[in-house]
Protein backbone atom coordinates (compact mmCIF):
# COMPACT_ATOMS: atom_id res chain seq x y z
CA UNK A 1 0.00 0.00 0.00
CA UNK A 2 2.36 2.44 1.13
CA UNK A 3 5.55 1.86 -1.64
CA UNK A 4 4.54 -1.08 -4.32
CA UNK A 5 1.32 0.60 -5.32
CA UNK A 6 1.94 3.78 -3.56
CA UNK A 7 -1.52 3.90 -2.87
CA UNK A 8 -1.34 5.77 0.68
CA UNK A 9 0.65 8.36 1.76
CA UNK A 10 1.36 9.13 5.98
CA UNK A 11 0.40 12.88 6.39
CA UNK A 12 0.90 14.31 9.98
CA UNK A 13 -2.60 16.94 9.69
CA UNK A 14 -5.39 17.18 7.15
CA UNK A 15 -6.96 19.97 5.71
CA UNK A 16 -10.03 21.31 7.72
CA UNK A 17 -13.29 20.01 6.89
CA UNK A 18 -11.49 17.31 4.78
CA UNK A 19 -12.62 13.88 4.45
CA UNK A 20 -11.25 11.53 6.92
CA UNK A 21 -12.37 7.58 6.48
CA UNK A 22 -11.59 5.10 9.03
CA UNK A 23 -9.02 2.14 7.66
CA UNK A 24 -10.42 -1.38 8.35
CA UNK A 25 -8.59 -4.41 7.57
CA UNK A 26 -10.34 -7.80 6.28
CA UNK A 27 -9.16 -11.20 5.81
CA UNK A 28 -11.11 -13.54 4.53
CA UNK A 29 -11.40 -16.96 2.66
CA UNK A 30 -11.84 -17.58 -0.71
CA UNK A 31 -13.00 -20.48 -2.41
CA UNK A 32 -13.73 -22.04 -6.08
CA UNK A 33 -16.81 -22.54 -7.58
CA UNK A 34 -16.08 -26.16 -7.42
CA UNK A 35 -15.43 -25.72 -3.63
CA UNK A 36 -11.92 -26.10 -3.58
CA UNK A 37 -9.37 -23.55 -1.83
CA UNK A 38 -8.48 -20.70 -3.87
CA UNK A 39 -6.49 -18.06 -1.36
CA UNK A 40 -6.55 -16.39 1.95
CA UNK A 41 -7.14 -12.28 0.86
CA UNK A 42 -6.12 -9.54 3.02
CA UNK A 43 -7.13 -6.05 2.25
CA UNK A 44 -7.34 -3.08 4.29
CA UNK A 45 -10.25 -0.80 2.87
CA UNK A 46 -12.07 2.14 3.85
CA UNK A 47 -15.28 2.72 5.58
CA UNK A 48 -16.94 4.62 2.96
CA UNK A 49 -20.15 5.03 5.16
CA UNK A 50 -19.48 8.32 6.20
CA UNK A 51 -19.13 9.75 2.81
CA UNK A 52 -21.34 12.31 1.47
CA UNK A 53 -22.82 10.22 -1.27
CA UNK A 54 -24.25 13.33 -3.33
CA UNK A 55 -20.60 14.54 -3.50
CA UNK A 56 -20.33 11.71 -6.20
CA UNK A 57 -23.32 11.63 -8.50
CA UNK A 58 -20.51 9.46 -10.94
CA UNK A 59 -19.93 6.78 -8.60
CA UNK A 60 -22.10 3.73 -9.94
CA UNK A 61 -20.24 1.18 -12.02
CA UNK A 62 -21.62 -1.25 -14.32
CA UNK A 63 -21.16 -5.27 -14.16
CA UNK A 64 -22.07 -7.44 -16.77
CA UNK A 65 -25.79 -8.97 -16.75
CA UNK A 66 -26.00 -12.38 -16.54
CA UNK A 67 -27.90 -12.36 -19.97
CA UNK A 68 -25.32 -11.10 -21.85
CA UNK A 69 -22.84 -14.04 -20.10
CA UNK A 70 -25.32 -16.27 -21.41
CA UNK A 71 -25.58 -14.83 -24.59
CA UNK A 72 -21.85 -14.88 -25.01
CA UNK A 73 -21.13 -18.87 -23.70
CA UNK A 74 -24.07 -19.28 -26.45
CA UNK A 75 -22.45 -18.03 -29.35
CA UNK A 76 -18.57 -19.26 -28.53
CA UNK A 77 -20.35 -22.76 -27.35
CA UNK A 78 -20.31 -24.44 -31.35
CA UNK A 79 -17.27 -22.48 -32.51
CA UNK A 80 -13.86 -23.41 -32.36
CA UNK A 81 -9.99 -21.87 -32.82
CA UNK A 82 -11.20 -19.85 -29.73
CA UNK A 83 -9.90 -20.07 -26.11
CA UNK A 84 -11.37 -19.52 -22.74
CA UNK A 85 -9.82 -17.19 -20.25
CA UNK A 86 -9.78 -15.63 -16.97
CA UNK A 87 -8.26 -13.02 -15.40
CA UNK A 88 -8.30 -11.34 -12.06
CA UNK A 89 -5.75 -7.88 -11.63
CA UNK A 90 -4.38 -7.99 -7.96
CA UNK A 91 -5.82 -4.97 -6.13
CA UNK A 92 -6.94 -3.52 -8.70
CA UNK A 93 -8.85 -0.48 -6.97
CA UNK A 94 -5.34 0.48 -5.54
CA UNK A 95 -3.66 0.62 -8.90
CA UNK A 96 -6.59 3.42 -9.86
CA UNK A 97 -5.16 7.19 -9.07
CA UNK A 98 -7.74 8.71 -6.90
CA UNK A 99 -9.32 12.08 -8.10
CA UNK A 100 -10.84 15.45 -6.82
CA UNK A 101 -10.53 16.88 -3.40
CA UNK A 102 -8.05 14.50 -1.70
CA UNK A 103 -9.28 11.94 1.07
CA UNK A 104 -7.77 10.66 4.27
CA UNK A 105 -7.88 7.34 5.61
CA UNK A 106 -7.26 6.86 9.53
CA UNK A 107 -5.67 3.87 10.26
CA UNK A 108 -6.46 3.00 14.01
CA UNK A 109 -3.62 2.29 16.50
CA UNK A 110 -3.89 -1.69 15.80
CA UNK A 111 -3.06 -1.03 12.26
CA UNK A 112 -1.00 1.74 12.83
CA UNK A 113 1.98 -0.53 15.26
CA UNK A 114 2.07 -3.05 11.79
CA UNK A 115 2.73 0.18 10.00
CA UNK A 116 5.42 1.20 11.51
CA UNK A 117 6.91 -1.82 12.50
CA UNK A 118 7.34 -1.99 8.61
CA UNK A 119 8.25 1.71 8.14
CA UNK A 120 9.54 2.73 11.62
CA UNK A 121 10.66 5.95 9.57
CA UNK A 122 6.32 6.39 9.32
CA UNK A 123 6.88 6.65 13.42
CA UNK A 124 7.22 10.78 13.68
CA UNK A 125 3.56 10.51 11.70
CA UNK A 126 1.48 9.19 14.74
CA UNK A 127 -0.89 10.63 16.37
CA UNK A 128 -1.40 11.28 19.84
CA UNK A 129 -3.64 8.25 20.06
CA UNK A 130 -1.21 6.05 18.05
CA UNK A 131 -3.22 6.15 14.83
CA UNK A 132 -1.77 7.38 11.69
CA UNK A 133 -3.03 9.67 9.43
CA UNK A 134 -2.38 9.17 5.40
CA UNK A 135 -3.70 10.19 1.85
CA UNK A 136 -5.01 7.97 0.04
CA UNK A 137 -3.97 8.13 -3.71
CA UNK A 138 -5.30 5.49 -4.91
CA UNK A 139 -9.05 4.56 -5.07
CA UNK A 140 -9.71 2.33 -2.00
CA UNK A 141 -12.05 -0.22 -1.50
CA UNK A 142 -14.80 0.64 0.58
CA UNK A 143 -14.81 4.66 -1.04
CA UNK A 144 -18.07 5.14 -3.25
CA UNK A 145 -16.36 6.33 -5.82
CA UNK A 146 -13.58 3.29 -6.22
CA UNK A 147 -16.12 1.12 -8.13
CA UNK A 148 -16.56 4.06 -11.44
CA UNK A 149 -12.85 5.19 -11.11
CA UNK A 150 -11.66 1.35 -11.59
CA UNK A 151 -14.40 1.12 -14.50
CA UNK A 152 -13.48 3.95 -15.99
CA UNK A 153 -9.41 3.39 -16.11
CA UNK A 154 -10.22 -0.02 -17.23
CA UNK A 155 -12.62 0.75 -20.11
CA UNK A 156 -10.00 3.60 -21.25
CA UNK A 157 -7.20 0.77 -21.77
CA UNK A 158 -9.70 -1.87 -23.21
CA UNK A 159 -10.67 0.52 -25.61
CA UNK A 160 -7.34 1.81 -26.29
CA UNK A 161 -6.79 -1.98 -27.53
CA UNK A 162 -9.20 -2.00 -30.22
CA UNK A 163 -11.98 -3.31 -28.35
CA UNK A 164 -15.47 -1.81 -28.46
CA UNK A 165 -18.21 -1.78 -25.97
CA UNK A 166 -21.60 -3.42 -26.59
CA UNK A 167 -24.49 -1.19 -26.87
CA UNK A 168 -26.62 -2.50 -24.24
CA UNK A 169 -23.68 -3.82 -22.05
CA UNK A 170 -21.00 -1.79 -21.59
CA UNK A 171 -19.24 -4.84 -19.80
CA UNK A 172 -19.18 -6.85 -23.02
CA UNK A 173 -16.25 -5.30 -25.14
CA UNK A 174 -15.76 -7.02 -28.76
CA UNK A 175 -12.61 -6.75 -31.02
CA UNK A 176 -13.26 -7.92 -35.01
CA UNK A 177 -10.16 -8.54 -37.05
CA UNK A 178 -9.33 -11.35 -39.93
CA UNK A 179 -12.79 -12.80 -39.58
CA UNK A 180 -12.26 -13.63 -35.60
CA UNK A 181 -14.64 -12.03 -33.01
CA UNK A 182 -12.75 -12.13 -29.45
CA UNK A 183 -14.45 -10.96 -26.57
CA UNK A 184 -14.29 -9.86 -23.23
CA UNK A 185 -16.88 -9.58 -20.48
CA UNK A 186 -15.88 -7.48 -16.98
CA UNK A 187 -16.88 -8.05 -13.57
CA UNK A 188 -15.41 -5.54 -11.45
CA UNK A 189 -11.72 -6.98 -12.11
CA UNK A 190 -12.60 -10.44 -13.07
CA UNK A 191 -12.38 -10.82 -16.48
CA UNK A 192 -13.94 -13.42 -18.54
CA UNK A 193 -12.39 -13.71 -22.45
CA UNK A 194 -12.39 -15.48 -25.57
CA UNK A 195 -9.98 -15.10 -28.14
CA UNK A 196 -7.36 -17.01 -30.73
CA UNK A 197 -3.95 -18.08 -28.97
CA UNK A 198 -1.97 -14.86 -29.85
CA UNK A 199 -4.89 -12.71 -28.98
CA UNK A 200 -5.05 -14.17 -25.34
CA UNK A 201 -1.71 -13.92 -24.95
CA UNK A 202 -1.47 -10.11 -26.28
CA UNK A 203 -4.17 -9.49 -23.27
CA UNK A 204 -2.37 -11.09 -21.18
CA UNK A 205 1.05 -8.73 -22.36
CA UNK A 206 -0.74 -5.35 -21.95
CA UNK A 207 -2.65 -6.36 -18.71
CA UNK A 208 0.46 -7.36 -17.51
CA UNK A 209 1.71 -3.74 -18.30
CA UNK A 210 -0.69 -1.77 -17.26
CA UNK A 211 -1.52 -3.38 -13.90
CA UNK A 212 2.13 -5.00 -13.13
CA UNK A 213 0.23 -8.23 -11.40
CA UNK A 214 -2.59 -10.40 -13.14
CA UNK A 215 -3.30 -14.09 -12.70
CA UNK A 216 -4.64 -15.37 -16.10
CA UNK A 217 -6.01 -18.75 -16.10
CA UNK A 218 -6.47 -20.55 -19.66
CA UNK A 219 -8.72 -23.51 -19.64
CA UNK A 220 -12.06 -25.34 -20.65
CA UNK A 221 -13.12 -24.99 -17.29
CA UNK A 222 -13.74 -22.13 -15.03
CA UNK A 223 -14.66 -20.45 -11.71
CA UNK A 224 -16.16 -16.95 -12.31
CA UNK A 225 -18.82 -15.63 -10.32
CA UNK A 226 -19.76 -18.26 -8.19
CA UNK A 227 -20.18 -20.34 -11.58
CA UNK A 228 -18.20 -23.56 -12.24
CA UNK A 229 -18.20 -23.11 -16.36
CA UNK A 230 -17.31 -26.40 -18.32
CA UNK A 231 -17.25 -25.73 -21.85
CA UNK A 232 -16.84 -29.41 -23.86
CA UNK A 233 -18.06 -30.73 -26.80
CA UNK A 234 -19.72 -27.57 -28.22
CA UNK A 235 -21.60 -27.18 -24.99
CA UNK A 236 -21.27 -24.86 -22.06
CA UNK A 237 -22.54 -26.52 -18.49
CA UNK A 238 -23.09 -24.49 -15.59
CA UNK A 239 -22.63 -26.49 -12.36
CA UNK A 240 -23.43 -24.26 -8.89
CA UNK A 241 -23.40 -27.34 -6.42
CA UNK A 242 -21.08 -26.18 -4.10
CA UNK A 243 -22.60 -22.68 -3.88
CA UNK A 244 -26.35 -24.36 -3.03
CA UNK A 245 -24.17 -26.61 -0.09
CA UNK A 246 -23.10 -23.83 1.30
CA UNK A 247 -26.28 -21.91 0.93
CA UNK A 248 -27.79 -24.73 2.70
CA UNK A 249 -25.53 -26.20 5.37
CA UNK A 250 -27.82 -24.48 7.64
CA UNK A 251 -30.93 -25.71 6.52
CA UNK A 252 -30.10 -29.36 6.33
CA UNK A 253 -32.70 -30.08 8.58
CA UNK A 254 -35.80 -29.01 6.36
CA UNK A 255 -37.60 -31.95 4.73
CA UNK A 256 -37.81 -32.69 0.76
CA UNK A 257 -40.54 -31.10 -0.94
CA UNK A 258 -41.37 -31.96 -4.58
CA UNK A 259 -42.36 -28.60 -5.38
CA UNK A 260 -40.94 -24.97 -4.18
CA UNK A 261 -43.88 -23.70 -2.50
CA UNK A 262 -47.11 -24.12 -1.00
CA UNK A 263 -50.35 -23.43 -2.48
CA UNK A 264 -50.94 -20.73 0.14
CA UNK A 265 -47.72 -19.43 -0.79
CA UNK A 266 -48.96 -16.17 -2.00
CA UNK A 267 -51.65 -15.75 0.60
CA UNK A 268 -50.38 -13.23 3.24
CA UNK A 269 -51.85 -13.53 6.81
CA UNK A 270 -51.51 -9.76 8.02
CA UNK A 271 -52.18 -11.08 11.86
CA UNK A 272 -48.76 -13.27 11.77
CA UNK A 273 -46.42 -11.64 14.08
CA UNK A 274 -43.29 -10.66 12.33
CA UNK A 275 -40.07 -12.38 12.36
CA UNK A 276 -37.16 -10.99 15.28
CA UNK A 277 -34.63 -8.45 13.23
CA UNK A 278 -31.98 -11.15 13.53
CA UNK A 279 -33.90 -13.60 12.30
CA UNK A 280 -35.12 -11.13 9.67
CA UNK A 281 -32.06 -10.56 8.54
CA UNK A 282 -30.81 -14.13 7.89
CA UNK A 283 -34.31 -14.74 6.02
CA UNK A 284 -33.46 -11.68 4.06
CA UNK A 285 -29.90 -12.70 2.70
CA UNK A 286 -30.07 -16.28 2.23
CA UNK A 287 -33.45 -15.20 0.05
CA UNK A 288 -31.04 -12.69 -1.70
CA UNK A 289 -28.57 -15.98 -2.07
CA UNK A 290 -30.92 -17.84 -3.13
CA UNK A 291 -32.21 -15.15 -6.23
CA UNK A 292 -28.74 -15.48 -7.12
CA UNK A 293 -28.64 -19.29 -8.00
CA UNK A 294 -32.34 -19.24 -9.23
CA UNK A 295 -31.75 -16.18 -11.92
CA UNK A 296 -28.44 -18.33 -12.80
CA UNK A 297 -29.22 -22.11 -12.57
CA UNK A 298 -32.70 -22.83 -10.84
CA UNK A 299 -35.23 -20.71 -13.44
CA UNK A 300 -37.91 -23.27 -11.82
CA UNK A 301 -38.13 -21.78 -8.57
CA UNK A 302 -37.72 -17.92 -9.73
CA UNK A 303 -41.45 -16.86 -9.40
CA UNK A 304 -41.45 -18.00 -6.03
CA UNK A 305 -38.40 -16.36 -4.97
CA UNK A 306 -39.67 -13.33 -6.57
CA UNK A 307 -42.69 -13.33 -4.07
CA UNK A 308 -40.43 -14.23 -1.59
CA UNK A 309 -38.18 -10.99 -2.12
CA UNK A 310 -41.01 -8.56 -1.57
CA UNK A 311 -41.38 -9.93 1.98
CA UNK A 312 -37.61 -9.65 3.29
CA UNK A 313 -38.26 -6.37 4.90
CA UNK A 314 -41.60 -7.60 6.59
CA UNK A 315 -41.44 -11.64 7.08
CA UNK A 316 -43.55 -13.26 9.34
CA UNK A 317 -42.96 -16.16 11.14
CA UNK A 318 -45.81 -18.12 9.55
CA UNK A 319 -44.35 -16.46 6.04
CA UNK A 320 -40.61 -17.68 6.52
CA UNK A 321 -41.46 -21.43 7.81
CA UNK A 322 -43.86 -22.08 4.23
CA UNK A 323 -40.95 -20.51 2.96
CA UNK A 324 -38.29 -22.62 3.62
CA UNK A 325 -39.94 -25.39 1.56
CA UNK A 326 -38.33 -23.98 -1.56
CA UNK A 327 -35.09 -25.03 -0.48
CA UNK A 328 -35.32 -29.42 -0.79
CA UNK A 329 -36.74 -29.70 -4.06
CA UNK A 330 -36.48 -33.08 -5.84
Amino acid sequence: MFTELEALKPVKEVPKDAEVLNGILIVVEKFLANGDHDKWKGRLVADGRSQDRALYPNKSSPTLAIHSLFTVLAFYAGLTGYLMSKVDIKGAFVQTPMTGPPIFLRLNKRIASHVTGLYPEYTDFLQPDGSLLTQMLKAMYGCVQASSLWFILLSKLLLSQGYVASETDRCVLRRVTGGLIFCILVYVDDLLIFASQAETERIRKFLTKAFNTITMSINNSVSYLGMQLLWKNRTFTIDMDFYVQQTLKDWMHLPIRNTPGARDLFTINETSPLLAERSRQIFHSTIARILYLAKRVRGDIITVVSFLCTRVTKATEEKIRQSWKIYWVT
